[in-house]
Order: C-alpha cells, then structure tokens, then sequence
C-alpha cells in the first residue's frame, strides 16, 4: 500500500496494489516473463494491468544473438502534486480548469541484441505505446498539468551501439 499525501493542502490518497510475476526458461535458452498487477486507488477506482515478454539466446561462439519482445498495458493516476498544482495559486487557464484523469497505456516492443565477448554491444529496437489522455506539463503557457484527451502514439525505431 503507498500513501501519497501533501499536508499542506490536507490532501492524501491510498492506492493498494496486489501483483504476481511468473519467471521461467521454458526451453533451454528461451525465457519468459508474466506479470499481473491490480491497484485499487482511493480517486481513479481499480484496474488490473499486466505485462508478457519473452526472450531468445543465440550462442554464436563465444557471442550471443538476442530477440525478445513485450507487450503489456499499464494505468498512472495523476500525482496529487499534479492536482494540487492545477488547484493552487500558480496555475492559469486552461490548467486551472482541468480536471485531471488516470493514464492508461498498452503498447509493444521488439529487438534484436547482439553482444559480442569483449563487452560490445548492438541493439535494435522498436516499440509502439498508445496513451489514453496523457498527462503533461504545458510548456508553452506555463499555466499548470494539461491532458490530450484521447490516445496519443509514441513510436520509435532505433539503433544503440555500446562499447
């Protein structure tokens, strides 16, 4: 259980949470993970979020090739800063005006890794996340926390390098 509070504002919330996570290697070099979380928050109600990925090793001499893959869903209720900020003497419109509601994610990624005996290591991934009415902070105005109602998109492909 986690209590957020701010005690000058007389503002607290409860959010109780439960998860399980199952961790095996089902077949020699291929793992899995699988996590279910459930979170009862005293403002935004209950939700229950989980989390699959899996991975793949390759040996290639004294190499290893990599691919592994995710996919899962995710819930963020605002922080009581956030609310508190909207509500309090610095913020303007539009962010005082908005009512901030919970995030809720659900997204994927895949990659291929390559990481070579002398500590060298290629990575490409690539992920797509969809965000239900994400919260952020207005940078342009500086009025507060504002929230793009509906889904926003974050995409990326991408190559790291690491010697």
């Amino acid at each position: 259980m986690e209590k957020e509070a701010i005690t000058s504002a007389q503002q607290y919330r409860h959010n109780r949470g439960a998860f399980v996570e199952y961790q095996s290697e089902l077949v020699s070099n291929l793992f899995i993970t699988a996590g279910l979380r459930y979170d009862d928050n005293d403002d935004f109600g209950d939700y229950t979020t989980y989390r699959l990925s899996s991975a793949y090793i390759w040996p290639i001499g004294n190499n290893e090739l990599k691919l592994r893959g995710a996919i899962g869903t995710g819930f963020r209720a605002p922080s009581l800063y956030e609310v508190e900020y909207n509500r309090g003497p610095w913020a303007s419109s539009p962010a005082s005006e908005t009512e901030l509601k919970q995030e809720e994610t659900q997204g994927y990624e895949l990659a291929v890794e390559y990481s070579t005996e002398n500590g060298s290591h290629y990575e490409i991934v690539y992920f797509d996340q969809e965000i239900d009415d994400s919260i952020y902070f207005d940078l342009a105005n500086f009025s507060g926390y504002l929230q793009d109602i509906g889904k926003s998109f974050s995409k990326r492909c991408g190559v790291d390098c690491f010697y």
